[in-house]
């Protein structure tokens, strides 16, 4: 996964987890489970950076894709799938901050010269 590709998730799960808690009859089920929820709440406060600490970012998703999977909230193909999503325009500009993700004109960011190689991320429009 891309840098971006995990923030996109990442907002992804943020999301599912304020869906959780916020879903009364899921949250009056078992505490076990409620208490792993508000333990990735507390995760996503503290989340690695997405682009200086990427591995370390990816074990994090991972993590979070085990908890949610032990906790019958995402199957394991539809995980894959989280796995290849594309990155929205707004997430790679926010990983690539300071890169002119230009397909054609350098970048004094990252030093290419035949156009910044991180704009293949970009959606194509």
């Amino acid at each position: 996964m891309t840098s971006a590709q995990i923030r996109k998730v990442f907002r992804m799960y943020q999301e599912k987890i304020e869906s959780l808690l916020a879903d009364e009859e899921w949250s009056r089920g078992a505490l076990y489970k409620h208490n792993q929820v508000i333990y990735l709440k507390d995760m996503t406060t503290r989340f690695p950076s997405f682009s200086a600490d990427r591995e370390k970012a990816m074990r994090w998703i991972c993590f979070m894709q085990g908890a949610f999977w032990s906790l019958g909230v995402y199957t394991v193909d539809e995980m894959r799938a989280h796995n290849t999503i594309t990155p929205d325009e707004e997430d790679v500009r926010f990983v690539y901050q300071g890169h002119s993700l230009h397909r054609l004109s350098p970048c004094t960011a990252c030093g290419d010269l035949d156009g910044c190689h991180r704009a293949k991320e970009l959606p194509l429009s």
